[in-house]
């Protein structure tokens, strides 16, 4: 899928960026489902056209999804798409017919999902979770040390273990999760991902104390023209546990590598919320649009204290 946007360059001078993005907190940007993934691709060209390649020893991308199609932008500086493998990573291909038929070796697939496994479609999970929540979080728990491991390799090179920088630790890292609350994929898996990150925090010892996340979710008019009867209430119940979690904490699950993770905080230090429509009554044209202006957001908070 590619579409066009405009990427503009304020910094003609090299050391003016330099200078920029050595200010830069240590940041892992995750972007999960198709909306994520949009985000991190928009963010990508910014990335690009303000530091040529330069800001991959400071910021991490890595994107999640239910596809293998990835998403592409024609920007200035030519198209633009997350690389496989390393930024982006395709959690589908999950043989939902086999996981139902033998659920009751799957112990931590039951403990989640068993009183809803025999209410979704059966067949191979591929091209996307269909807006089905259920989907999008059994994508991750099958595809977990995949998921943990990316996460975790990011993590520790940011934190610039074995690299000896103190300025680095002295930072801390800022951590951005970014998808819709609408359709299946980041719906059902950003809580996950903000936890196996919380989880992961606590191999930097102190420095996890300067550690932030922050989270991005996408609501339902973002996606002008499209439809689909799980659209609300996906958003519904994502609120729903996302105000739960944040409210009460308490986080406890059992992945399917045994791996087991008990949190009394938040998921998010903080979370937006970003629509189709905002409080002036300005309208976006479709949800590309929504994610290239978020992605900027993101950017402006990565530049800056303030984030």
């Amino acid at each position: 899928m590619t579409d066009s946007i405009e990427i503009n360059t304020p910094f003609e001078n090299r050391d003016g960026r330099r200078v920029q993005l050595g200010r830069m907190r240590p940041t892992l940007i995750i972007g999960a489902g198709g909306s994520g993934q949009i985000m991190l691709t928009c963010l990508k060209a910014t990335l690009q056209a303000y530091f040529e390649d330069e800001w991959h020893g400071r910021i991490r991308l890595l994107a999640f999804d239910t596809t293998e199609e990835t998403f592409q932008i024609q920007s200035q500086t030519g198209l633009v798409t997350l690389e496989a493998g390393a930024e982006f990573f395709d959690i589908g291909d999950v043989p939902v017919s086999s996981i139902m038929r033998n659920i009751d070796s799957q112990a931590a697939i039951k403990e989640r999902l068993g009183p809803v496994m025999s209410k979704l479609p059966a067949g191979v999970l591929r091209s996307g979770s269909k807006q089905m929540r259920p989907f999008g979080l059994l994508s991750l728990l099958w595809n977990h040390p995949t998921v943990n491991e990316q996460i975790r390799q990011a993590l520790w090179r940011l934190a610039g273990r074995g690299q000896h920088d103190d300025l680095n630790q002295q930072q801390g890292i800022n951590v951005f999760i970014c998808g819709s609350l609408v359709g299946g994929t980041g719906s059902g898996a950003m809580l996950d991902l903000a936890y196996l990150i919380r989880d992961a925090f606590t191999d930097l010892g102190t420095q996890a104390e300067f550690c932030h996340i922050t989270g991005v979710g996408v609501l339902p008019q973002a996606f002008h023209g499209i439809k689909g009867p799980n659209m609300l209430p996906n958003t519904a119940a994502a609120l729903q546990e996302l105000n739960h979690l944040m409210v009460k904490g308490q986080f406890q699950v059992r992945y399917p590598d045994g791996r087991f993770v008990s949190s009394r905080e938040a998921p998010f230090d903080i979370f937006y919320v970003v629509d189709g429509v905002d409080q002036a009554g300005r309208t976006w044209t479709d949800v590309n649009a929504v994610c290239a202006m978020a992605a900027h957001c993101i950017y402006l908070q990565m530049g800056t204290q303030l984030g």
